[in-house]
């Protein structure tokens, strides 16, 4: 197991190449609800702040949307689904973004996350390394909710189903949070879909985890709680809070119904207490991972992340001094020339 800790550096700029998804819509407008998505439309193609390699500023194409079955457990591929067959019927909408070239780079966003969370910097820097998708989770955005997602392992049936629609082969999986333990779920219950796993934040739940405080499960449970509270959950300091909120006013707006929010944090919760499934196939992951924690992390405290090390057979720890559980963004040059080493 090899270590690389590093000291967190302040943002800086790059520049990036975005590809279009696949089908738009001409606008954008949202609807607060809690049964249903929370879009009426797809968003047309967006334009934001470049560091300076796009002169008209950084593309990041149109969201798409596609009828997903979830993965049988053991398996790579979703069964067939003839037209009028119940696992057709069964086919959740999940919303995705697609830009970028290169080797295939799946984001998975953490608890209450939605794509408009992934600051447009980190998207537009590894664009010019990878081919990044990034997804919604059901009732999360734009993707149609799913009573039965009621685990992390529905979740990870779910990416697998996204990943096996979109044709995408053994990408590197980089999950934050709570996309951490999707991604973990998803290499145990599917191998050979994740060529490699990038734990940013995560936990291996179970008895060893180390669960956030009581105060933090509650905001992060709370439909009512705002942007600015939860800001201040990612980054201990007021600087990074107010950065990484005004790049996210760049983006169209989307949201997350209560009724995900809520079904989010019940996954959470168990992940944290009764759900032992993941700690208990650690070592039957043989995928390369690299494991991400950061120092200041109230979400996902700093300890989880020693169980991963140990308990993966072929993981390498980073650790981002000084920075919380949005470190992936104020610490975002360190952990982009990571995982550009780790994947080659």
């Amino acid at each position: 197991m090899g270590a690389l800790v590093a000291a967190g550096l302040a943002l800086s700029a790059c520049g990036g190449a975005g590809s279009a998804a696949t089908s738009t819509t001409a606008s954008s407008t949202t609807t607060s609800t809690s049964t249903t998505t929370t879009t009426t439309t797809l968003p047309r193609p967006t334009r934001v702040r470049s560091s300076g390699a796009y002169p008209g500023g950084f593309s990041y194409g149109g969201v798409s949307r596609l009828p997903v079955i979830p993965v049988p457990d053991g398996q790579s591929v979703a069964p067939p689904a003839p037209t009028g067959s119940p696992a057709q019927a069964g086919a959740i909408f999940l919303a995705y973004r697609q830009v970028g070239s290169g080797p295939d780079l799946v984001l998975i966003a953490g608890q209450r996350a939605s794509m408009s969370w992934w600051d447009p910097q980190l998207i537009e820097d590894l664009a010019q390394h990878y081919k990044v998708t990034f997804f919604d989770l059901p009732g999360v955005g734009y993707s149609e909710p799913d009573p039965r997602a009621t685990s992390v392992a529905a979740l990870a049936d779910l990416t697998a189903g996204l990943i096996d629609d979109l044709g995408i082969t053994a990408p590197t999986v980089l999950g934050w949070g709570m996309g951490g333990e999707v991604a973990l779920a998803l290499a145990e219950r599917h191998p050979g879909i994740a060529g490699r796993l990038a734990l940013v934040d995560t936990s291996a739940g179970g008895p060893s985890a180390v669960p956030p405080s009581p105060a933090v499960q509650r905001l992060l449970a709370d439909p009512n709680a705002t942007m600015t509270e939860l800001a201040r959950l990612l980054f201990p300091t007021p600087a990074a809070q107010t950065t990484w909120l005004e790049a996210l006013s760049q983006m169209a707006p989307d949201d997350v119904t209560a009724n995900a929010i809520r079904a989010q944090a019940a996954i959470q919760s168990a992940y944290f207490t009764s759900d032992r499934s993941v700690a208990a196939g650690l070592a039957t992951i043989t995928v390369p991972a690299l494991v991400i924690d950061s120092s200041h992390d109230v979400v996902i405290p700093p300890a989880n992340a020693a169980v991963l090390s140990e308990g993966l057979a072929h993981a390498h720890q980073l650790v981002l001094k000084d920075a919380g559980y949005g470190g992936i963004f104020s610490d975002e040059p360190t952990v982009l020339a990571a995982l550009e080493h780790f994947t080659g």
